[in-house]
């Protein structure tokens, strides 16, 4: 296992882990970003449905961003026709990010357990990430918005686009007054050649079944609302 606390601008400090799992055939990223979620959400003056945005987007970033070298920058864009209008992060491997969402004011974010996006972000638009890898060289995927779900979308990016079979998840802790206590996110992905995607399969169910959000102290999920889903091909 592989571990990093990097400061970011104004303190604020990602830490991560990485590792390989289940002798080799799976690797896993964990990375905890509340510093950093905390500052973009001061910077933009952020709450309720924009905070939780920028905080899960800025994990999905980093969670993104730990597959380059230290040097390459990741964008992540979520452009939705909901109210919040779309996300931006910029990320690197180094454990820096920016995050911001075109409307601050997309309303509140209910309910309290697992705040859901998709009113805000909207169910129709793209997802696009563009990979710099220096050198004057980019690459750019995209997909289609399929949940409005910032972690759910972007496993489905990573699934179909980079065919990487993935399982990522990035969870919020809020107080009662709505402000962040806590912000993590995982992502566990098949290497080629083993078998995986059972192992990927496992830590989705997982991860949907609320073992992240337990961590952080948070309540499980409503199994009617939270249901495990396998990205479409």
């Amino acid at each position: 296992m592989q571990s990093s606390a990097t400061t970011a601008p104004r303190r604020a400090v990602t830490r991560s882990l990485r590792g390989i799992v289940a002798g080799g055939v799976a690797r896993i990223i964990a990375v905890t970003a509340t510093d950093v979620a905390r500052e973009a959400v001061r910077r933009h003056g952020a709450a309720g449905a924009a905070a939780v945005a920028l905080a899960r987007g800025a994990t999905a970033g980093l969670l993104l961003a730990t597959l380059t070298k230290d040097e390459e920058r990741v964008t992540l864009q979520l452009l939705g026709d909901g109210p919040l209008g779309g996300l931006t992060v910029d990320a690197t491997a180094s454990g820096t990010a920016r995050a911001y969402v075109k409307n601050v004011a997309a309303g509140p974010a209910a309910p309290a357990d697992r705040p859901r996006l998709a009113p805000a972000l909207g169910t129709t638009g793209l997802v696009s990430v563009l990979r710099d890898v220096g050198l004057r060289e980019s690459f750019r995927g995209q997909t289609p918005i399929a949940t409005g779900e910032i972690d759910e979308d972007c496993e489905r990016y990573l699934t179909t686009s980079e065919q990487l079979e993935s399982a990522l998840r990035c969870e919020t802790a809020l107080a009662a007054d709505g402000a962040l206590t806590a912000v993590a996110g995982i992502l566990v992905q098949a290497l080629p050649g083993g078998r995986g995607a059972a192992v990927v399969a496992a830590a989705r169910t997982a991860l949907v079944g609320g073992a992240l959000r337990r961590a952080l102290g948070g309540p499980a999920p409503d199994a009617a609302r939270e249901r495990p889903s396998t990205p479409e091909r």
